[in-house]
């Protein structure tokens, strides 16, 4: 732990600077050879002119004596002053001794006291009673509020205490489900075995262990939103680790996250990440969300990993900018899910998700390469008006109602190989720059559907489903333009 700042220590005094005594001593010495010398020239000038032989030697030795009186009063006025410069040297370094012995032992005070409330919050959040644990979880707050030094060690304790198993919902049971709903409780998905015969005192429990983990994920939420009237509640972070944790109705809307881990954790309720900023790498792979899932307008900085990730519900991604990558490789989505307005400056792999509900990319912006293979879209999939910036691949995707492509441009090359449209399939105004691959895929062609034009279609063969047909060349008559389709 580095030291901390000490508190309430009066300030040093100024140490006064070496007096140079050697280029003293060599000044002196050469001061008292030149009075020397010219008291020495006095002497004989006064004998030479001097018209009283009795008078000269007189005049003259006591010129010299008074001279001498001067060098020696010098030379004592010296030795005082190296005295004096002595003491004060002895005595400053004395005093900063004890000063430093003081602020020692101030800093072993405070670094004791600190780890004393550490142990102490510690072992509240470690206790079976909610309200001790409660108060352990401010006392904490407490702690990386008053020393900033050990924000990053509270935000990891309250981490570690969100990460532990919580198994409010293995006591369920049919017959006391009615007494969760009286005491307004949410039902969980069961966590290890249950138990044969649960009281209402286990559920008062886990009711209160609920609370008490709503107060630490109200806590990070706190201490991770910036905002402009409250700055100073923000704290800088290098981290937050909540991998495998429970997450109930979670919020960390407007916050600022530096490296969040949140792989394998369970999202229960309505989890908020609305114009949220992951600073660093955001992991979310293998997580389940089972309520709605909002991350409008949330700003990744690095990449982004939502690999086999579960949508149980809804998922907002409106107006998202992916500044590098953004991985959604197996990821599976069963409900309503939106990435219109999307920006993607980096690659974008949706490589066999699935949607299973109405999926929109409309006015989504790819810069980078974009990859669906083998995605499958079980409802409508609306690309409307979006724009692929480089090579956009849709192999083996399968689409099992309408997919609308209407005014999407492709400024690259795009393939659709062996792509399977089960529904109405939608080209209408869509701009293919540099061309496109259609071999091998199957469309169902019925009044609502718009096949690209100039297109030699096959007659329906034996081994293909009875009213599919399948593109055997492709001649794109599209001019070359860099335009981007207008928008309505």
């Amino acid at each position: 732990m580095r030291p901390l700042k000490s508190r309430g220590i009066r300030k040093e005094p100024t140490p006064l600077a070496p007096f140079p005594w050697r280029l003293a001593s060599i000044l002196g010495v050469a001061s008292f050879l030149i009075l020397f010398l010219i008291s020495a020239a006095v002497v004989i000038l006064a004998m030479r002119r001097s018209s009283s032989e009795s008078m000269v030697p007189i005049e003259g030795i006591r010129t010299f004596l008074t001279v001498m009186a001067g060098i020696v009063g010098f030379g004592v006025l010296l030795v005082a002053l190296r005295r004096q410069q002595h003491h004060e040297t002895t005595s400053f370094a004395q005093i900063e001794q004890q000063e430093r012995a003081l602020r020692q032992r101030e800093l072993d005070d405070e670094q004791r006291r600190i780890i004393e409330l550490r142990i102490r919050a510690t072992e509240q959040i470690g206790s079976e009673k909610a309200a001790v644990r409660i108060g352990g979880l401010h006392n904490l707050d407490h702690l990386g509020e008053n020393y900033p030094e050990l924000r990053q060690v509270v935000i990891s304790e309250i981490c570690a205490y969100l990460r532990m198993p919580f198994h409010y919902s293995s006591i369920l049971t049919q017959d006391t489900i009615p007494v969760v709903r009286e005491l307004g409780a949410r039902q969980f998905e069961p966590i290890g075995p249950a138990r044969e015969n649960p009281s209402k005192e286990s559920f008062q429990d886990a009711l209160q262990e609920q609370q008490v983990r709503k107060l630490a994920q109200s806590i990070l939420s706190r201490r991770l939103r910036r905002n402009l009237d409250t700055s100073s509640s923000y704290w800088d972070h290098a981290y937050i680790d909540l991998m495998g944790a429970y997450l109930d109705d979670l919020d960390l809307s407007d916050c600022c996250i530096n490296n969040g881990n949140f792989e394998g954790a369970i999202f229960d309720g309505e989890t908020r990440f609305v114009n949220a900023d992951f600073c660093g790498e955001a992991n979310f792979n293998d997580t389940t969300f089972k309520g709605r899932a909002d991350f409008r307008a949330t700003y990744f900085a690095s990449d982004a990993f939502f690999n086999r990730s579960k949508f149980v519900a809804s998922a907002a991604f409106q107006k998202v900018t992916f500044a590098v990558n953004s991985i959604f490789r197996g990821a599976k989505f069963m409900g309503n899910s939106s990435f219109g307005r999307v920006r993607c400056y980096g690659y974008a792999i949706f490589r066999g998700a699935y949607f299973h509900a109405p999926v929109s990319f409309s006015q989504a912006l790819f810069f980078e390469r974009c990859r669906f293979d083998g995605a499958q879209f079980k409802d409508d999939a609306s690309f409307r008006e979006a724009v692929f910036r480089r090579f956009a691949r849709f192999p083996a995707a399968s689409f099992s109602a309408t997919a609308d492509f209407a005014r999407v441009y492709f400024r690259r090359f795009v393939s659709f190989h062996m792509a399977r449209f089960s529904g109405s399939t939608r080209l209408s105004e869509a701009v293919f720059n540099r061309g496109f691959q259609i071999s091998k895929c199957l469309f169902r062609l019925d009044d609502s559907s718009t096949p690209p034009k100039d297109h030699i279609f096959s007659p329906v063969t034996d081994y293909w489903e009875p009213g599919w047909n399948r593109v055997i060349r492709a001649v794109p008559n599209i001019p070359e333009t860099e335009s981007l389709p207008s928008s309505k």
